[in-house]
């Protein structure tokens, strides 16, 4: 049975950083399923993109219902809920920290589940995302020419960029040159 919605909200976008990452879930509609007190919710992401950190935290706005760590390895993370009321269909929690991937790409392939306390699946993904990743600031730029005559025509220019974060194979840098106004003095 698939989630009626699973959404990741990112506390910080910025590649390669550390973050806190907001989950809201919520449970096919007719499915007659509730969150309940021992239900296991366990999100696993692909080990060679991200990485959960050693110290997890786990914490919830909501005053229904609390969530217990269980385990957590660098690529998935297992917590356990207890909740103080009845017919509860969507939850929301946040944990970290959480390392973004070293590029803008999205995470493809989140697995979410929810098992009860007798190891009955609930709700899962197999394929959620997580996205909207933004690129961080060019740590160094040089820009160096061949000649420094004004007015010499055909130099080379060289422009090198020092990146703080990894492009990704066919990823790109670019660069807008505004026009040369040969008037200008």
């Amino acid at each position: 049975m698939q989630f009626d919605r699973i959404n990741f909200t990112l506390t910080n976008t910025t590649v390669n950083s550390g973050t806190t990452l907001k989950v809201n879930l919520t449970l096919p509609r007719d499915s007659g399923s509730f969150f309940a007190s021992e239900d296991v919710l366990t999100v696993s992401i692909p080990s060679d993109l991200v990485s959960f950190g050693p110290n997890m935290t786990v914490k919830t706005a909501s005053t229904a219902y609390k969530f217990y760590l269980v385990s957590n390895t660098s690529s998935s993370v297992s917590i356990k809920l207890s909740v103080g009321v009845s017919n509860l269909t969507s939850i929301s929690f946040e944990f970290g920290p959480f390392k973004n991937p070293r590029s803008t790409q999205t995470i493809m392939g989140v697995f979410v589940s929810v098992m009860d306390g007798q190891q009955s699946l609930k709700a899962q993904s197999t394929n959620a995302t997580i996205g909207g990743f933004t690129a961080d600031k060019i740590a160094k730029a040089y820009l160096a020419t061949e000649s420094n005559e004004i007015g010499y025509f055909g130099t080379k220019l060289t422009l090198t960029l020092v990146t703080k974060n990894v492009l990704p194979a066919g990823g790109n840098v670019r660069l807008v040159v505004p026009l040369w106004n040969p008037k200008s003095e």
